[in-house]
């Protein structure tokens, strides 16, 4: 385990070993249902986020779509 990481969790334990058994327990629960849950959606990598656009327009229509959609208010004052 890295140092900071290290540093981390002794920060956490610092805030919860005095806590009541029962708050304890209930950080317990929580935990692993977190857990759970997380290994149920399965991996969460920086890949999900990368690929191909994917629609049924080309291009140039994407283009000229966004570019069609575009207002400019844009008022000159004069000095």
């Amino acid at each position: 385990m890295k140092t900071s990481n290290s540093q981390v969790l002794n920060n956490y334990w610092g805030l919860i070993k005095n806590l009541h058994i029962s708050w304890k327990l209930d950080l317990i629960e929580r935990l692993t249902q977190s857990i759970r849950q997380n290994l149920s959606q399965g991996p969460n990598t920086m890949k999900n986020a990368f690929g191909a656009w994917q629609s049924a327009q080309s291009a140039e229509q994407i283009i000229q779509e966004l570019r069609n959609s575009r207002n400019t208010n844009r008022q000159i004052e004069e000095l």
